[in-house]
């Protein structure tokens, strides 16, 4: 009795619970009619971008692209960040921060956890960076500490602030008792933490306050004396408290001034030249508030894991269970400066129920993972009393917690299409979270494959990134690298295999074109041998590197009760192609033809004949270049 089975439409991808599934797809895509195509090659002279400027002692760790619309590429290795423009040579970026050369390569040592926050700042951390930097790509790309102490006028430094009481024409203060504080001004928006208050006293005869800060003097020599991310001070100010007419209730006054609001009065920019500020103002209308620069903190040391959501910078405290994150001012703009820690009014510190290990970020939602744990973090954690909310004093929720499985790494968390897919290194599988926090195993089709790839010695899974509605696995084994593509919309894998010798890891997405470099996964090349960045799966690039590109497909296993004979194999390729088929039967495998090559074109029907018998049967063709394939067809007879 002859049986047939055929696919005509490859769509369902490798998949092996479905009856037109395959054990695996490897080196092919599968276009929108069903047909297998090689897919797109990488790298090659005319996609690869050379390591030209950066030191041939340096090891490059990763890659990645910042910058609005002056954006660059950027490289770590692991003794600094460099930078180039369409084909321009690698160039250092410049170190403003205060770290010498010793220092810097420490903290460039191992691979950064990077946030592009905005079209100008580009935050980097990792367990070596102590105090974290932050790259500004405004201009000429300039490195900086991450956070800035606050001002220390009472403590008799350089700092160290002396009043006195003036009458001025245009100042209107009242006889009382105010209190003054004392922030620097960053770049971007950026602001340090607030100093101490300060008391200040106006007598009845004198109406303004005249601030006089040690030792600025000329403008080059504050500029010499402090962190060059600084651009000025700002100065703030409680208004007029309640009035009082007698002697004994001044301890009163004094109270209210050191709890009442602080408002915005001025500021001193870096090339002021007066050496003193003078306020008088009596109102401040809607002046800002200092809100949560007030009893704050900059970021933490050893901050790692960092992601980007709901305008703040969210992160963990080198692996431990503490989660923390940035401030938002009185109108939601963040603060991506201020991290209000345990001395704040609202400390910005969740403690969350397992050790982190990353943190991945939807629209909606924050999922913190730990190696077999997620707990989700939902609410834009928007504080009430501070950002003009009623009480309850938030609208975070950690409720949601799962467990069983996690994130190996913060490397192997990606987020696309508003959902995230991570690695767990327990078990071995992909998952997905969706918009509404519903986990999915999304690697079942293709579990058969990860397994066998994780058994190989050395090899491990080191990266998920994603880029276009795609998600990639990268897995690494020696030279090799190899990665499983999911299609997000149409819920389909494939296998690539990169080549014998691709040492191309980690990827980077680049979600925009831009002058010199498209949109699209770009790869890094990073050993003695090839050092260079290349560009990955380039439409109407047919090969790898220069190398031919080996597409492969294998069936699913086929079991029959009794012994049966695999009489033909079709091979539906749209041009003559020569084929290398693989038959296995009862676990023995056999390469056809067993002389000579074949090659499959419509003269010969497409057809090989294998007169394969036994019980079980797999059957695995290879090609060769760029083809086209329409369709797949076994014939099997038995009694």
């Amino acid at each position: 009795m002859k049986k047939l089975y055929s696919v005509t439409n490859f769509s369902q991808g490798i998949n092996e619970y479905v009856p037109q599934g395959a054990a695996d797809i490897q080196n092919f895509d599968i276009t929108n009619d069903g047909a297998l195509v090689t897919r797109d090659g990488w790298g090659g002279s005319s996609y690869t971008e050379s390591l030209g400027g950066i030191d041939s002692g340096d090891t490059p760790l990763q890659v990645f692209f910042a910058g609005g619309s002056s954006r660059k590429m950027f490289v770590q290795s692991n003794k600094n960040i460099y930078y180039r423009s369409g084909s321009d040579a690698f160039t250092a970026v410049t170190n403003n921060t205060s770290l010498d050369t010793a220092a810097l390569n420490v903290a460039c040592s191992e691979r950064w956890s990077i946030v592009v926050a905005d079209n100008n700042r580009v935050f980097l951390t990792n367990t070596q960076a102590n105090g974290q930097l932050w790259l500004d790509t405004s201009g000429t790309p300039t490195l900086y500490k991450w956070g800035v102490d606050a001002p220390t006028p009472d403590s008799g430094t350089s700092w160290d602030i002396d009043y006195t009481y003036d009458s001025g024409s245009s100042a209107r203060l009242e006889k009382g008792i105010y209190a003054f504080a004392f922030a620097f001004e960053l770049r971007h928006g950026g602001m340090s933490p607030l100093s101490n208050r300060i008391i200040a006293t106006v007598p009845e005869d004198k109406n303004q306050v005249k601030i006089t800060m040690t030792d600025i003097g000329a403008p080059t020599t504050w500029e010499a004396g402090i962190d060059k991310q600084i651009t000025g001070l700002a100065v703030y100010r409680t208004d007029k408290g309640t009035t009082v007419s007698f002697s004994d209730a001044e301890g009163y006054e004094e109270t209210l001034a050191k709890s009442a609001p602080l408002k915005y009065a001025g500021s001193l920019p870096i090339s002021y030249s007066l050496g003193y500020f003078t306020n008088g103002t009596l109102s401040y209308g809607i002046s800002r508030l200092a809100g949560q620069l007030e009893g704050s903190a900059k970021p933490p040391n050893l901050l790692t894991n960092i992601t980007l959501y709901g305008g703040r910078i969210w992160g963990c405290v080198n692996g431990t269970d503490e989660l923390r994150f940035s401030a938002l001012d009185e109108t939601a703009a963040p603060l991506y400066d201020i991290f209000p820690d345990e001395d704040a009014v609202v400390p910005h510190i969740i403690y969350t129920r397992d050790k982190i290990t990353g943190i991945g970020a939807s629209r909606d939602y924050l999922a913190v993972f730990s190696p077999n744990s997620i707990q989700l973090v939902r609410g834009q954690g928007v504080i009430s009393g501070i950002y003009g909310k009623q009480q309850p004093g938030t609208d975070l929720d950690l409720s949601q917690y799962l467990t069983s499985m996690g994130a190996k790494n913060d490397h192997c968390v990606a987020e696309a299409l508003g959902n995230v897919y991570f690695y767990s290194a327990d078990d071995q599988r992909i998952y997905s979270i969706d918009k509404d926090g519903n986990v999915s195993w999304i690697s079942q089709p293709v579990q058969g494959l990860l397994d066998s790839l994780e058994e190989e010695t050395n090899s491990s899974i080191d990266q998920v990134v994603s880029d276009g509605g795609m998600v990639y696995v990268v897995r690494v084994n020696a030279d090799l690298t190899t990665t499983l593509k999911y299609d997000i919309m149409r819920n389909r894998w494939t296998h690539y295999n990169l080549g014998s010798v691709a040492r191309v890891t980690p990827l980077a997405s680049n979600p925009s074109d831009f002058t010199g470099f498209q949109a699209g996964i770009y790869g890094l090349r990073r050993d003695s041998v090839d050092r260079e960045v290349v560009r990955m799966f380039v439409g109407g690039v047919t090969s790898d590197n220069d190398g031919p590109i080996t597409p492969v497909y294998e069936s699913q296993e086929f079991n029959f009760p009794r012994i049966t004979r695999l009489d033909s194999v079709r091979v539906g390729v749209e041009s003559s192609t020569t084929v290398v088929l693989t038959v296995t039967t009862d676990g023995a495998q056999r390469t056809l033809p067993t002389s000579g090559t074949l090659t499959l074109n419509g003269n010969n029907n497409y057809t090989v004949r294998t007169f394969a018998r036994g019980y079980k049967h797999q059957v695995k063709f290879q090609l060769t270049g760029a083809q086209t394939v329409r369709f797949f067809e076994l014939q099997f007879r038995s009694r």
